[in-house]
This record gives C-alpha cells, structure tokens and sequence, in this order.
C-alpha cells in the first residue's frame, strides 16, 4: 500500500514526453527540489528512450549518471577527447554541460538517468546483488530486475513484492531488498539522493 513515504511505479504505466531536441522520450520517475526555487529541479530521476544516434541536450550546473537499462552498448562522444561507454546494466557518468552526442548503431537504448544540480543535491546510482540494506535518504529508488524481488520497510511489517521494472520511491524510511534469488547478481538498481547541507 501507497503512504506519503513509499510509493510504488511501474516504468511501463509512466507518462511519456519528447526530449528538447525530439530525439528521444523521456519517463519522468521523480523529480523535486530543495532550494527555495520552484521551478528549479534540483534532482531527477528519468526513463529515456533513444531511438536514433544524435546530440545529448544540455544541462548547465547539472552531474549525470545513466545505466544502460537496455540495448547492446551506447557510446557518448563530443567528437574528440571524451568517449564514454556503456554495456547492459554499465554506468556512465558525466557533466550535464557537456556537448555529446549518443552513438547507439542500429538498436534501440534504454537509459536510467539521475540528474543532480551541484551544491544542492547529491546522488548515487548502482545496481545491486543480492540481499542489500538500504538506509534511509531524503529519496531513495528501487527498481526491480527480476520478478518476485521483495521490499521491507521499517515503516511496515509487511513486504511489498515487486515484479522486472517495477520500482518503489522511499522518503526517509530505510529498506531492505531480497530477490526471488537471493544470491543473483544485478538484481535492483538503487538511487539514493540527498539533500546537501550548507
């Protein structure tokens, strides 16, 4: 069940919009700030669908991490010096400022994407083996790999099951993951972000 902490997803159910150059799709999966600006993001957590090679948008002030959800590999590039790589379930991190274009040869990528703007919030994006606890955060993301992954929250005696990409959004509640097999490796991919304290 759904409180004002935890909430569940599901990626196929999220709401779909263009990217700003209408090169790919985006699912927003949460999105929020800190500051005392409200139309300023200062994390976000997306879905991006990439259908075709072409340039990344920019973001000013902005640290990217993207895991290669789906798709055999993509490669990031601005055309000289800088050469990010990713392969299935693979990390890439980067500047939001960077000029890069995507590179994914004749298939289709999925990309998780977590967005964090500097001196405001900070961020981590993994994917997990196993049994892992998680403590708590300003928000944490769970996103299963596998069906029958299960999440315990120490707000709840029960567990809430989760089936492949379906996720759960935790506020400030710590969490314990199990897959259906316990000993699996890259079984979830967390997100935790916190906010930055001045």
């Amino acid at each position: 069940m759904d409180t004002a902490n935890v909430l569940r997803f599901e990626l196929a159910t999220l709401p779909t919009g263009p990217w700003r150059n209408g090169r790919g799709t985006t699912r927003v999966i949460a999105s929020g700030s800190f500051s005392q600006n409200p139309d300023q993001w200062d994390y976000r957590l997306s879905l991006a669908d990439i259908s075709e090679s072409g340039p990344f948008s920019t973001f000013k002030g902005i640290e990217r991490s993207s895991l290669l959800l789906e798709g055999r590999s993509i490669l990031l590039t601005d055309g000289e010096e800088r050469q990010l790589r990713a392969g299935p379930l693979e990390i890439i991190q980067y500047d939001g400022e960077w000029p890069l274009s995507a590179v994914i040869g004749s298939n289709p990528a999925r990309f998780l994407n977590l967005m964090i703007r500097r001196g405001f919030a900070a961020g981590t994006l993994k994917v997990l083996d196993g049994v892992s606890a998680i403590p708590a955060a300003d928000l944490v993301m769970l996103l299963s790999l596998q069906d029958g992954c299960e999440v315990r929250t120490d707000d709840s005696s029960a567990p809430r099951k989760l089936n492949r990409y379906e996720g759960i959004l935790l506020r400030g509640v710590a969490s314990a993951v199990t897959p259906a097999n316990p000993g699996a490796s890259r079984a979830t991919v967390l997100a935790a972000i916190s906010r930055v304290k001045t």
